[in-house]
């Protein structure tokens, strides 16, 4: 097929997590999803589907109290591509 390359900005607040140093899993949504990238030469824009939610759920861990988490997410993510 090829090779994709995509930069830009992601972001997924959590619901239920009251400090920064709660652990556990959380529901989380994506609100923002831009990305710019290049597929086989050809350039792309992937942007969030406002009109679709795309939910799923974020799970915290730390290896020691001291840290640095881990942060694993699983989303159902809906997007548009723009040309």
């Amino acid at each position: 097929m090829g090779t994709v390359l995509a930069f830009g900005d992601v972001d997924f607040p959590f619901v239920g997590r009251s400090s920064l140093s709660d652990l556990g899993t959380f529901v989380s949504e994506i609100t923002e999803f831009d990305f710019k990238g290049t597929f086989n030469t050809h350039t792309f824009e992937a942007m969030i589907d406002t009109s679709t939610p795309s939910t799923g759920s974020t799970t915290i861990t730390a290896p020691s109290q001291d840290g640095p988490f881990d942060v694993s997410s699983f989303f159902d993510v809906f997007w548009r591509r723009e040309h």
